[in-house]
């Protein structure tokens, strides 16, 4: 169990770290824009003025392409470490047998999800109206944590 939680633990961590570098801050956007009770958010005339220069500087180009290139591999990392968690989260689930786990308030669930897909390549050569034919069933494992 100390390893589920660990995992869990490890997941919530890569969240906090997703979200810190996407948004550039440590707190959630929402609880840092402060407003005046006429509803006017103070800075709102700069963003005005801001919206207006539509044209950005090579070297402001530049650095935001750079930017953005850093943070794609800083989520590529972040989603193979995701994933390597997820795998051990999985194997545990399988070594043990079950389906769905709980540690705390958190569940994960692995389990078989059925679901039928549509051939469109036989439905372009055929009548719609012969669609079930072309229905075929498919068996996946769907892995969630809510």
């Amino acid at each position: 169990m100390l390893a589920i939680y660990l995992a869990v633990m490890s997941i919530e961590y890569i969240a906090i770290i997703y979200y810190t570098i996407i948004t550039g801050q440590g707190k959630r956007a929402d609880t840092d824009k402060p407003s005046t009770s006429t509803g006017h958010r103070p800075g709102a005339d700069t963003q005005k003025a801001e919206r207006k220069e539509k044209t950005m500087k090579k070297a402001e180009l530049r650095k935001a392409l750079e930017q953005y290139q850093e943070l794609q591999q800083q989520i590529t990392s972040l989603e193979a470490q995701k994933a390597k968690t997820a795998d051990q989260i999985k194997a545990y689930m399988e070594q043990i047998g079950a389906d769905e786990i709980q540690v705390d308030d958190t569940t994960a669930r692995y389990r078989e999800v059925t679901s039928s897909r549509l051939d469109t390549a036989a439905l372009k050569e055929n009548h719609p109206k012969i669609y079930r034919m072309f229905c075929r069933p498919q068996t996946v494992r769907r892995f969630s944590v809510a």
